[in-house]
């Protein structure tokens, strides 16, 4: 019962915002594999298993939810498994980079609320197998962009005020040394 992509019922159900399809599938007690779907009969697996991410790209479900800007079922998702809004998929895009590049305010600011950093760097769009996420050195990992730096690319002043006021550094160097205000100039789009 997965796409081509290895998505399951359960991220076309995030995306897609259907809140009832979600909790009826987490209720059933459904868990996946990239290449398999079936009903638990282990009485100790309740509920889908929501940490297992897509096989392209190695997004959860609660991926979707945010790209989706579906609130409640990240809110949902959050509560069934509260260490899913830390995953980090294949680019190293936190859910609050998800957020941002898809310009979901309330949805940053949930996560942010809820721990997340908006000082946390993606691998500059290089795509990384699960082995090499695992093995990821801090300087590699400090390559990418940070939120901040994507609400400057996606031309979102409202983003970019609230990421400012959560505590995003603007003096960041991200890819290419490029800072936040770098990008606001480079693009030429904002207007405060």
């Amino acid at each position: 019962m997965l796409d081509e992509s290895g998505n399951s019922l359960l991220h076309w159900a995030c995306f897609s915002g259907y809140y009832d399809i979600v909790v009826y599938l987490l209720e059933q007690g459904w868990y996946w594999r990239y290449d398999e779907l079936r009903i638990s009969t282990n009485p100790l697996q309740t509920g889908i298993d929501t940490e297992i991410a897509n096989s392209t790209e190695h997004q959860t479900a609660i991926h979707w939810a945010v790209a989706g800007g579906r609130i409640r079922i990240v809110h949902l998702l959050h509560t069934h498994s509260p260490r899913l809004i830390h995953h980090v998929d294949a680019r190293g895009y936190g859910l609050v980079h998800v957020a941002v590049q898809n310009c979901h305010l309330v949805v940053a600011h949930y996560l942010i609320v809820h721990g997340l950093s908006p000082h946390h760097r993606d691998n500059d769009g290089t795509i990384f197998t699960h082995n090499d996420l695992c093995q990821l050195t801090e300087i590699q990992q400090l390559q990418g962009n940070t939120p901040l730096h994507w609400a400057c690319i996606k031309n979102d002043v409202n983003m970019l005020r609230y990421l400012i006021s959560a505590g995003a550094d603007v003096c960041t160097q991200g890819s290419k040394g490029m800072t936040s205000l770098h990008w606001t100039a480079a693009l030429g789009t904002f207007r405060f």
